[in-house]
């Protein structure tokens, strides 16, 4: 019998068992969870590095992707809370907060952010034991740790120690653009523009494309009535700022100085009709604050119509700008000069009085000023500042002064009363301003109940 000329495999095949459904619905689902996971890893890398090179928007959104999609995560939630802060988005770190606890328990990660969240603010609780701790801390950020509490010495006029702080901020991180835009900020509200412009410079030398830096150089040669280099400067911030609305309204400034008024309208008519929430975060991204970011863009156009000629058309935007930043002196004296030039005197007149007993403050704003600069821990100039400033020019900051009154002298009557009028007064617009309110007037030695005070010494 011949043999078969067949050569028989090695391995018998036949012999295996055939994978049934479930193995290959195994396989593939652990090929989507990976794939799932890597996604969120993405996410979050992506999302850290726009931190790291200051874009704030693109940081913002791959967080919340990344926390949306991956709740799991502990990585993609603290990146989130950490946007929401650095955004000043008070309710959404909150809510990021509770989420967070509850899912993973108390965390010191957590309380740190807290904590630089409270310094953004401006609040020096514990400032010493805390920077010490988030600055030896390996899990956060020394140059967000020097930025949150530079910031909260900066708004309490404790200038030296921000100072300090911002020296040892360039010293070990000397490629970062931010402590020499913070260092121009200061100079700038010292009125040295010319050390403004150096620090802006360093920090355009840091980072080439530090648009903040740009828009500032922009606005001090604006106020040295310079348009052609403001425009120079305007145009690198547009290209850089991810929400380039502040530098498009500064470039038509800019232009309306120029004399090319038709340009800078143009501009306007854009940054007029965008989301009036975008444009407020871009001028918060610059430095500025969520007022001017409300109030600038119709103001600008409200001066650019009064170039024109057209008072009619200008006094409408002045309005809309005086409604978004009601306690501006410098709206409302272009809206009362249109007023006047367009024959409505009496309106006018009311303001220009306005104006005039308001200058009548910022010369004892000045004065206390001095007094704190002179005498960091002046708590009675703390309080008179802080006054002042809830009544007649920002309420936030006056929040500021009298919050850092209180930390030198946490039972003081006099902060405690005025934070619970201006808490009472909020009660219709905050649901927290009642509990504030209650709490600030027992502090004051006024009683446990509310109303307070009675209407006319609110209006008061």
């Amino acid at each position: 019998m011949a043999r078969s000329s067949a050569v028989r495999p090695l391995v018998d095949r036949t012999s295996w068992p055939r994978p049934v459904w479930w193995q290959y619905a195994v396989i593939g689902c652990l090929l989507l969870f990976a794939a799932y996971w890597l996604f969120i890893e993405i996410l979050i890398g992506l999302g850290s590095q726009a931190v790291s090179s200051r874009h704030p928007e693109a940081a913002g959104t791959y967080a919340r992707l990344a926390a949306e999609w991956g709740p799991w995560s502990r990585r993609a939630g603290m990146l989130y809370l950490r946007t929401c802060r650095k955004q000043g988005d008070v309710a959404g770190f909150e809510s990021q907060q509770k989420r967070l606890s509850q899912r993973f328990g108390p965390d010191r990660d957590i309380e740190h952010e807290q904590w630089l969240l409270e310094a953004q603010a401006g609040s020096l609780t514990d400032v010493e034991k805390r920077l010490s701790e988030l600055l030896t801390s390996t899990e956060v950020d020394a140059r967000e740790v020097s930025e949150a509490y530079a910031n909260a010495y900066i708004q309490n006029y404790r200038l030296a120690e921000s100072e300090m702080l911002l020296d040892g901020w360039i010293n070990d991180f000397p490629d970062d653009p931010q402590p020499h835009f913070m260092r121009g900020r200061l100079r700038e509200h010292s009125n040295q523009w010319d050390a403004a412009i150096e620090a802006y410079t360093r920090s355009l030398k840091a980072q080439a494309n530090y648009g903040p830096a740009a828009y500032s150089l922009g606005r001090i040669y604006l106020g040295r009535n310079e348009p052609l280099p403001a425009l120079e400067y305007y145009d690198q911030a547009i290209g850089s700022l991810e929400i380039p609305a502040p530098a498009i309204v500064g470039k038509a400034h800019a232009l309306r100085l120029d004399g090319r008024l038709a340009e800078g309208e143009e501009l306007l008519k854009g940054v007029l009709s965008l989301d009036p929430a975008t444009v407020a975060r871009g001028y918060r991204f610059v430095g500025d604050t969520q007022a001017t970011g409300e109030s600038a863009p119709a103001f600008e156009m409200g001066l650019l119509m009064l170039a024109i000629g057209k008072n009619e058309d200008a006094i409408k935007y002045l309005r809309q700008s005086q409604e978004r930043s009601p306690q501006s002196d410098t709206i409302r004296l272009q809206l009362a000069n249109a007023l006047r030039a367009n024959g409505q005197g009496g309106e006018a007149e009311k303001l220009y009085q306005t104006i005039a007993a308001n200058r009548e403050a910022l010369t004892e704003i000045q004065s206390l000023l001095e007094s704190i600069r002179s005498d960091p821990d002046d708590v009675t100039s703390r309080v008179k500042l802080g006054t002042i400033f809830l009544e007649r020019v920002s309420p936030a900051q006056g929040l500021v002064w009298l919050h850092s009154a209180l930390t030198l002298d946490r039972h003081n009557k006099e902060a405690h009363l005025a934070l619970a009028k201006y808490y009472q007064q909020q009660m219709s617009v905050d649901p927290k301003a009642a509990e504030l309110a209650k709490k600030h007037a027992e502090a004051a030695g006024i009683g446990h109940g509310l109303p307070i005070f009675d209407k006319s010494d609110v209006a008061r």
